[in-house]
């Protein structure tokens, strides 16, 4: 009896994955270490391919070693190629990529028990033999962990406002685990897609990072409006580092106005040793973060001279040394005095309150101090924990070696309550040489990180806290890293997103609207000094507008005091304490209807008068409210330093009453308008009809203008301010009263009766009303 062919010529082949981990020495081997332990995330599977088409596919196990059994589809005489993946192909289907876990690059292969085929490729091509395959040594691939390189793309943040600005980065890490190795060089141009609605920013910031040792070749790229394309020829240096590695990026500002990821083509990123040619580097992706927007702005803080509650979150990582906290110390205890001197002296009725709390990324979040008034009972509170020697960390800004986290001390800083909280880091919200993108590990991923400080960060402004930002500007992502201190674009723009986005604006003189400082700890002194005045000025700056308020306080729905600015002409702004009982300072209005007065004495009582007339420094008489011929008052507000506010302060006379001023404000305003002109008409009554002027007789409109409203007439609102003494006036058939207020007005309307015997005219007077409320005088 004969068996079928085909069943009869089938048999069983084996082989062995090595790690080789001394490369070709001795061919592909063990290199010391043998075999291999294939973790989930690592699992290897070798695909037979015949004709195209997979044909068979088996497991590598844990050890290394793979068995086609002699039951399945390889038959003598079949040429057969065998590939190494980390993906399994089907039966019948085109084979996978022949790729390997990330990190781990081709030695070579073997069909001769060790001499390398010469193209290190994850292949060997094998004519299947009359025999089972003896044993597992002779059909060999070899690979090796010795070095890698892993790209992550990406947006730093990823969460932005609507049509906000980010950072896009393409981040290449080399890690060679040997004592040194060769550089790594990019062999293709890369062009990246960026999703719809994600633009480049036209003029923006872009550039890589120049760390000294990083590039032996600096990268060339260049952008159009929504693509980024890196050219071939980069070379990354092996730092001979088996923690840090070297880690090379680019960055390119984007506008982004749609959530979206980006697109890259196949294999898009190849890299080979310029020297040895061990390992070829192909498509070594690991993280394609996309972009979302997710924003809250900064709230504005609105008070002025009144007790606020503080929060201060201090960064501990090591890179802060013990001098830089003790400056940071010293500027916080200047704070502490202002904040005690200020309720002390009357100038806010209530103590301050302070929370201080600190964080790092290995001790964690600690909070020194709750919520405590600052005042002279409470000091040694705060004294105990703002000093670095009690040798306990978690006790008081002790120094400690540690990274830093933002997105630890941001979630677990207690901001509940808080008017503002200030934020001190030296730089970036991790180590820098971890991973700037890397989803896989959230603890080393420098975009996650900073995305969950942005995250946290927006809910400490949601819940309407101010959030201000104190930076050092030192660290790696921040200076030398990329380009000259004080801040590079790249840190720059975290710093901005975290607290209001393009619209964060950097420290000059005002906390309340401003977002960050960026500068050397030696200057939070100065800083605190500022922002202690800025609470409750002892110098404010007054200042405001004189409106030409067409409307008056008829604004819908509510009232308001504004419109377009004006002089009338000629007009002076002045100023008069009620303190003192004099005035203090006489300025001209400007064309625009802004004036601005002089510093003052904070603490005072103040009014403004706007008038034609003028005033001397130092007169106890208040000024007399004078306007411009034809111009009247329609009304007051103090918005303090909110322009548009609502309401006036119910007498429209041209002086506005301040109450006590401790800080700036920059909208006294005033409003002002033109009276209406009503004109004198008149039409001929040829005959009466028995001393009477029947309805439907009179056709004369009535008419008149305004400065601001235009044309007025019959439409238009006018009163009658007198009636005629000769006969009874009527409207409609019912008699017309003295200030009868008419809209829509119908002359056929009007009659006259009981007209005197001999009248030759019939007089009566009419006034227009305009849009302010105001009638002609």
């Amino acid at each position: 009896a004969y068996l079928p062919k085909n069943i009869a010529a089938q048999v069983s082949v084996s082989g062995t994955v090595y790690i080789d981990n001394n490369s070709l020495t001795g061919g592909i081997d063990a290199g010391g270490t043998g075999g291999g332990t294939w973790a989930t995330a690592n699992q290897l599977y070798v695909n037979a391919v015949k004709d195209g088409l997979v044909i068979a596919r088996v497991t590598v196990s844990n050890t290394g070693v793979f068995t086609f059994p002699a039951s399945g589809a390889l038959t003598t005489g079949d040429v057969v190629t065998f590939q190494l993946s980390n993906v399994q192909g089907t039966v019948g289907a085109a084979p996978p990529q022949k790729t390997l876990p990330n990190g781990w690059g081709t030695v070579g292969e073997s069909t001769t028990s060790g001499p390398s085929d010469g193209t290190p490729n994850n292949e060997f091509v094998l004519t299947i033999p009359g025999t089972n395959s003896p044993n597992n040594t002779t059909n060999l691939f070899g690979i090796t962990q010795q070095s890698f390189v892993d790209v992550g793309v990406g947006f730093l943040p990823n969460k932005t406002y609507a049509c906000g600005r980010t950072m896009f980065v393409v981040d290449m890490r080399y890690i060679n685990l040997a004592t040194s190795g060769p550089a790594v060089q990019l062999q293709n141009n890369v062009t990246i897609t960026l999703p719809a609605g994600v633009t480049v920013v036209s003029g923006g910031v872009q550039g890589y990072n120049i760390a000294g040792g990083t590039w032996t070749t600096p990268p060339v790229f260049s952008t159009t409006a929504n693509s980024i394309t890196i050219n071939a020829g980069a070379v990354l240096n092996d730092n001979s580092n088996s923690v840090r590695g070297t880690q090379g990026f680019i960055y390119v500002e984007v506008q982004v106005c749609n959530a979206g990821t980006v697109t890259l083509p196949a294999n898009s990123f190849n890299f080979v040793q310029t020297s040895g040619t061990l390992y070829t580097y192909t498509n070594p992706i690991r993280d394609v973060e996309p972009v979302s927007i997710a924003h809250t702005a900064n709230p504005t803080l609105t008070k002025t001279c009144q007790s606020l509650d503080i929060g201060i979150l201090l960064d501990a990582t090591g890179s802060m040394s013990v001098p830089e906290r003790e400056q940071i110390i010293t500027g916080i205890k200047g704070l502490l005095d202002d904040l005690e001197a200020h309720y002390t002296n009357g100038l806010v009725p209530t103590p301050f309150r302070l929370r201080i709390g600190k964080f790092a990324s290995t001790g964690g979040y600690a909070q020194f101090i709750d919520l405590t008034e600052v005042t002279a009972a409470n000091r040694p509170l705060f004294d105990n924990v703002l000093r670095t020697d009690c040798g306990n960390p978690s006790a008081c800004y002790a120094y400690e070696n540690t990274g830093t986290n933002w997105n630890d001390g941001l979630t677990n800083f207690n901001h509940t309550g808080l008017d503002v909280m200030f934020f001190f880091t030296d730089g970036t919200p991790n180590q820098p040489y971890l991973e700037i993108l890397q989803a896989s590990d959230a603890a080393n991923d420098f975009v996650e990180n900073v995305t969950n400080a942005y995250d946290a960060a927006n809910a400490i402004k949601a819940a309407g806290v101010r959030l201000f930002t104190i930076v050092n500007d030192e660290e790696f992502f921040f200076t030398s890293g990329m380009d000259a201190s004080p801040a590079t674009p790249y840190g720059l723009s975290i710093v901005k997103s975290l607290t209001n986005g393009a619209n964060a604006l950097p420290y000059t003189n005002d906390f309340k609207t401003q977002d960050y400082y960026v500068g050397p700890f030696s200057g939070i002194s100065n800083f605190f000094n500022s922002v202690t005045s800025n609470i409750c000025s002892t110098t404010p700056i007054i200042s405001g507008n004189v409106f030409n308020d067409a409307n008056g306080l008829n604004d819908n729905p509510t009232g308001m005091v504004n419109g377009s600015g004006t002089n009338a002409g000629g007009l002076n702004a002045i100023l008069y304490s009620n303190t003192t009982g004099a005035v203090v300072a006489v300025v001209p209005v400007n064309a625009d209807g802004s004036y601005t007065f002089p510093p003052a004495v904070g603490g005072n009582t103040y009014s403004v008068y706007i008038t034609t007339a003028t005033a001397t420094v130092g007169q106890p008489a208040p000024p007399v409210v004078t306007l411009p011929a034809g111009w009247v008052s329609t009304g007051e507000q103090n918005c303090e330093n909110a322009a548009g506010c609502t309401g006036s302060d119910g007498t429209a006379n041209g002086v506005l009453s301040l109450g006590p001023v401790n800080n700036d404000i920059t909208q006294a305003n005033f409003g002002i308008e033109r009276t209406p002109n009503s004109d004198n008409v008149s039409e001929d009554i040829s005959t009466l009809t028995g001393n009477a002027i029947p309805a439907g007789t009179i056709t004369t409109d009535v008419s008149g203008s305004d400065a601001e409203d235009g044309v007025l007439g019959n439409s238009s609102t006018f009163t009658v301010t007198q009636l005629p003494s000769n006969a009874t006036m009527l409207y409609n058939g019912i008699a017309v009263t003295v200030n009868q207020i008419f809209t829509n007005f119908d002359p056929a309307l009007l009659s006259f009766t009981d007209i005197s015997n001999g009248s030759t005219s019939i007089i009566f007077n009419y006034a227009f009303t305009d849009a302010a409320g105001v009638s002609d005088p």
